[in-house]
């Protein structure tokens, strides 16, 4: 299939809403969506990674580290869930990022090689290197996925 859509609800993982985890308020939650390529070619759309309400796109394309977008959604979003979304259509691959799963909104777009196999699902960053991030997440950080939905576009 070369025009797909992929879809995934997240949300922070806190000792109110995870009956299995040993997890805090104050910890960090980075995850999101990620599409591989090979180790030259990926994409990920997360939460997290840039701040705790920053949402970002950004991978390696062609060997070459890229930011593609960033965001953030409403401050009066209804609740802490976020919605994450990537299409790829005609060799270009969308993000959309939504607080309630009606209202997207745009985050960024780029081309993306057709001759690579591609995998997509979810990623989620437990531990920052503090050698390279110093101060960054001492605790460790968490996210909650709640569902993962694929579609064929090229139908």
């Amino acid at each position: 299939r070369d025009d797909w859509a992929i879809e995934t609800v997240c949300y922070p993982l806190t000792d109110s809403n995870s009956d299995r985890l040993p997890v805090f308020d104050v910890q960090s939650s980075i995850g999101g969506l990620l599409l591989w390529g090979e180790e030259d070619n990926y994409m990920r759309l997360d939460v997290g990674s840039r701040g705790r309400d920053e949402i970002s796109f950004m991978g390696r394309v062609a060997g070459q580290n890229v930011i593609i977008g960033r965001g953030r959604l409403p401050a009066d979003a209804p609740s802490s869930r976020v919605y994450l979304r990537m299409e790829r259509a005609s060799g270009r691959v969308r993000a959309l990022c939504s607080a309630d799963g009606e209202a997207w909104f745009a985050v960024g777009s780029a081309p993306f090689p057709l001759n690579v196999s591609l995998q997509a699902g979810l990623h989620a960053i437990g531990m920052m290197d503090a050698a390279l991030y110093p101060g960054a997440c001492p605790e460790g950080t968490t996210v909650g996925f709640e569902s993962f939905t694929t579609w064929d576009l090229s139908a």
